[in-house]
């Protein structure tokens, strides 16, 4: 059985960056922060919510991703081979492919919910993130 297992944690990191003051050093720290580049050093986890992926959602789940797979499949056919929508359609039918491959675990939804250029697969994926927050929050 697969299971959804949300995370959460608080880390501890530097930021180093030179600045005028206290507060232009903050900003250049959130900058830091949001561009994922901050020098963590320790973390711990303070919550933890589990969920199990019911075979019908992750089936639902494949069947989208297929429907994703075949207008991705027919959008590329009229492309240019090499140009770059060329690439990242193949890009896209990859992902599809990884999630399919590993039925949809929670570390596969993640991975590709944070790094997919499909704007199809990433909707989808969003949508089944927060649904099963929700039910989580509820449980």
């Amino acid at each position: 059985m697969n299971y959804c297992v949300r995370i959460s944690c608080v880390q501890y990191g530097n930021a180093f960056v030179d600045a005028k003051n206290q507060e232009e050093a903050k900003e250049k720290a959130k900058e830091l922060y949001n561009q994922r580049r901050i020098d963590w050093f320790e973390e711990e986890i303070t919550d933890m919510l589990i969920d199990s992926t019911e075979p019908s959602e992750v089936e639902r789940m494949e069947k989208e991703t297929l429907e994703i797979m075949k207008e991705t499949i027919e959008k590329t056919m009229k492309m240019e081979v090499g140009g770059i929508d060329y690439c990242m359609a193949l890009n896209d039918l990859s992902d599809c492919t990884f999630l399919i491959d590993n039925a949809f675990s929670p570390e596969s939804v993640l991975k590709i919910h944070g790094t997919t250029t499909c704007s199809e697969l990433y909707d989808m994926l969003d949508k089944f993130i927060e649904e099963t927050n929700k039910y989580g929050k509820e449980n």
